[in-house]
């Protein structure tokens, strides 16, 4: 169950605001090339792979997802959440 959970709140919040939004946004535009597009996949990937070590830390030790409304049983601060700044959101 924590595993769907984390799944939709992954597709709602991130996966809208780092997706879908810069989809709809750039559909007319002419897609990127060359070093443009490869530092755009690299970046891409590299919040995908934070954010993904963010709910595997929310999920595994704090029994919980990233959302405020299915907040962890216990406190995360392991891992990349050990800092004071926000990165699950930053990554996205």
């Amino acid at each position: 169950m924590l595993l769907l959970k984390n799944l939709l709140f992954t597709f709602v919040a991130p996966g809208t605001v780092a997706v879908f939004v810069p989809l709809f946004i750039a559909v007319k535009l002419s897609p990127a090339t060359g070093g443009a597009r490869a530092i755009a996949l690299i970046l891409f990937g590299l919040g995908a792979l934070i954010y993904t070590w963010c709910v595997w830390d929310f999920a595994s030790y704090g029994r919980g997802t990233p959302a405020p409304i299915d907040a962890p049983k216990r406190l995360v601060i392991r891992g990349s959440t050990a800092s004071p700044e926000i990165p699950c959101t930053s990554a996205s």
